[in-house]
């Protein structure tokens, strides 16, 4: 009568169990994602506040009043805005700015714009420029304060919440960055938040969405273009007979955003696109024009004099390619592209060279290495370059803030200038005492910081980033990824059918390359079906063990009738478990790998599949299973039968040790709001004896306190129960395993005779 019993009690647990389970584990994540909504939150105006303070009274003054003019023209001129570039830009003197009326950004940022000149015109008919400098800063500074949110997301996600607020708040409180959007207005934000997205994409292996973020991010900044190598590094082996596809999706944006322009004045627009990148960039390449950058250009100059550097300054653009195509050779050569978290640190490679190598590159543009190095320092595999990455990112900020935002000039020139703004006299009495405080603080930190800029000290911090490059270089000659993890979907690991055996070997036999992703997918789904048939297989078999049972008990069968059946339903009973087990093994497997590569679709499906198994319902399989084994006489089978079970009930000792804590954790809770509740009903009580109150209104409170109190006793009674039947499943399994063992310890002795 033992085996019946058993039978009932699976199909309880498959009844009852498993929705009580879900439920707990409902809550759970329920808190859990209020607490990351309220932390993303929390970072969010982390971020967005303290910019939002002093962004109304200061400014790069020049910037602002090309923009204040850009706005004024999208408004009078609407669709009509681009136009041809101006005589000025045409002077054999680029250096230095051009008539503010030409627009060389991309539409994105203009259409921003245009709504901020809206906005503006609602809601202040005079003359406000604090109001208009906010309006103009605020897309960039909301962007920012996205980027962080987005940076708290992908670090927790991968990692845990601690980390994803470390990165999120380094990011947040970097001072560049702060400076660039907050003071500045320098429009560099919003272009990294869509070129992070792109990565982002290409980790989930979603090209088409990465090529449709980076086609958005060149409409706001056409140096965008940094993030074009990173996204074809990472998804050249998964794409190659896509690529058409990705590449139109790149561009869809492109036209769908230049469309009302490009209907208007086309000429105008295309032209004005193709000459400001000339401007800005081309036309200065040749001559060495370099920017407030400190690069390895700028410590060129310094070591060997104007004149020499003139003759070496056409060369510039040619070694800045020979270094770009060596870095890409390296990344694909040291494996850096077979681990998709190393995404932000390539991504972080290209900026950083592009800062060092391009002529004429903006200072500005170093803004992105930032947030990818945040995430990189958290999310990367690879501990040397975590470290490069915590070390590359205090150094930048050291010497890109030192370099651009400490010197006396420029400090004065972001808190004082006036083109836009009036005297800093006035803007002190317009401010609030938290952002006449904040921006005081902020001035005042500047100017001491200033005792460290200028020369020798800029020197100084173009030695120490070409230092770091060249650190760089050895950190990527370095990264060696193992075999495992090169080939982290071969054919060998996943124990392939001839059919499936796609990978080719080399004359030595080594395995030359991976899976792809639809391989592996198709593996994949080839287990699940497995699982789902074999699982399916087992609970029908429980359920005719449960149905004959009653029928026994009823008197329907005679004993030696059902003694026979009973037999041979227990007899089939190992083929599906065991093809379920070895299923769940190498699933469980395809997940750990499918997460290292973070393919997201393949970890969904395969927790899908394997949360509809419970804990206690395979303690229960494993407990079926080792009764039957137990009077099998072949030596083979019952060391197989002994490796499997073992394996699974250390797989369920680790998930269920972290259950019990939780439901310990539960009826502690439970038990001490039970504690409460006895306590308000005896003070209800004491109130009631001294006549505080009338019958029927302690009798209603009395009520409602004792159910509370019931249901609570109830549920710490049911939690109870349910651990206690757990636990008396581990044991009755642990038994059979030990009986198992000592029948195989007999057998070999047997055999050793």
């Amino acid at each position: 009568m033992k085996r019946p019993s058993s039978g009932r009690i699976l199909n309880k647990s498959y009844r009852a169990l498993k929705p009580s389970t879900s439920t707990y584990t409902s809550r759970s994540s329920l808190k859990h994602t209020i607490l990351k909504l309220t932390i993303a939150l929390l970072l969010f105006n982390f971020t967005f506040i303290p910019r939002l303070l002093v962004a109304p009274y200061t400014s790069h003054g020049y910037n602002v009043k090309v923009f204040e003019t850009w706005v004024q023209r999208i408004l009078a001129d609407g669709f009509n805005f681009y136009i041809p570039p101006t005589q000025d830009m045409l002077e054999p003197d680029p250096e230095w700015g051009h008539d503010p009326s030409f627009c060389e950004y991309p539409p994105i940022y203009i259409y921003f714009l245009w709504i901020a000149g809206k906005i503006y015109e609602y809601i202040s008919p005079k003359s406000n420029p604090y109001l208009l400098v906010l309006l103009i800063k605020l897309p960039m500074i909301a962007s920012e304060s996205i980027i962080t949110v987005l940076i708290f997301y992908l670090v927790s996600r991968r990692r845990n919440t601690i980390n994803g607020i470390l990165a999120a708040g380094m990011y947040a409180a970097e001072p560049f960055c702060f400076f660039t959007e907050g003071i500045g207005a320098y429009a560099e934000g919003m272009t990294p938040l869509f070129g992070i997205l792109s990565l982002y994409m290409v980790t989930r292996r979603r090209y088409y969405e990465a090529a449709l973020f980076f086609g958005l991010a060149m409409m706001v900044k056409p140096t965008a273009f940094v993030y074009l190598f990173p996204i074809i590094i990472f998804m050249y082996e998964d794409i190659k007979l896509r690529f058409v596809k990705a590449l139109a999706f790149a561009i869809l944006p492109m036209i769908i955003v230049s469309l009302p322009f490009l209907f208007t004045e086309p000429f105008n627009y295309i032209s004005a696109m193709l000459w400001g990148g000339f401007h800005n960039l081309g036309r200065r390449m040749p001559t060495g024009v370099i920017w407030v950058n400190p690069s390895f250009w700028f410590f060129i100059k310094c070591i060997s004099g104007d004149d020499i550097y003139r003759i070496i300054a056409p060369s510039q653009i040619f070694l800045y390619i020979i270094i770009t195509v060596w870095l890409w050779l390296q990344i694909v050569k040291r494996g850096l592209s077979r681990e998709k978290s190393n995404i932000w640190f390539v991504g972080f490679i290209f900026v950083f060279s592009m800062m060092m190598f391009l002529p004429a590159a903006h200072e500005k543009w170093i803004y992105p290495a930032y947030p990818l190095l945040a995430m990189s320092a958290f999310l990367s595999q690879d501990n040397n370059i975590k470290r490069f990455s915590l070390l590359a990112f205090l150094v930048l900020t050291v010497t890109y803030f030192q370099f651009i935002f400490a010197p006396i000039w420029s400090v004065h020139y972001h808190f004082e200038s006036t083109e836009v703004l009036p005297p800093i006299e006035e803007r002190l009495q317009a401010m609030s005492a938290i952002s006449r405080w904040l921006y005081q603080w902020l001035y005042s930190l500047c100017r001491v910081l200033s005792m460290f800029a200028g020369q020798p000290f800029d020197f100084l911090y173009a030695f120490i980033n070409v230092i770091l490059f060249i650190k760089l270089c050895l950190v990527i000659r370095k990264v060696r990824f193992s075999h495992t993890q090169k080939q982290l979907m071969d054919s060998k690991s996943l124990n392939l059918t001839p059919s499936t055996r796609v990978l080719k070997k080399d004359e030595k036999g080594s395995l030359t390359r991976s899976l792809s992703v639809k391989e592996v997918k198709c593996y994949v789904n080839d287990q699940l079906e497995t699982f789902k048939v074999s699982l399916k297989s087992i609970k029908d078999i429980f359920l005719k063990i449960e149905e004959l049972a009653k029928i026994f008990q009823s008197g329907g069968v005679e004993k030696n009738t059902y003694e026979i059946l009973m037999s041979e339903l227990s007899n089939s009973l190992p083929s599906p478990i065991e093809k379920m087990f070895i299923a769940m093994r190498e699933l469980e497997m395809l997940r750990a790998k499918a997460k290292i590569e973070q393919i997201k679709e393949i970890v969904d499906e395969i927790d899908n599949v394997l949360s509809s198994l419970t804990l206690e319902e395979e303690l229960l399989i494993i407990e079926r299973y080792l009764s039957i084994m137990r009077e099998v006489n072949s030596l083979a089978k019952l060391k197989e039968a002994e490796q499997i079970c073992q394996q699974r009930l250390n797989t369920l000792l680790g998930k269920w040790s972290s259950i019990r804590g939780d439901k310990i954790r539960k009826i502690t809770d439970l038990e001490m709001e039970a504690l409460r509740l006895k306590d308000k009903i005896r003070e209800i009580e004491v109130r009631f004896a001294v006549g505080e109150f009338n019958r029927n209104i302690y009798e209603s409170m009395l009520n409602e306190l004792q159910g509370s109190l019931r249901r609570i006793e109830k549920e710490v009674s049911e939690i109870r129960n349910y651990i206690n039947e757990v636990d008396l499943e581990i044991f009755k399994t642990h038994e059979l395993l030990k009986e198992i063992k000592q029948n195989i310890n007999a057998g070999e002795k047997r055999e050793s005779f």
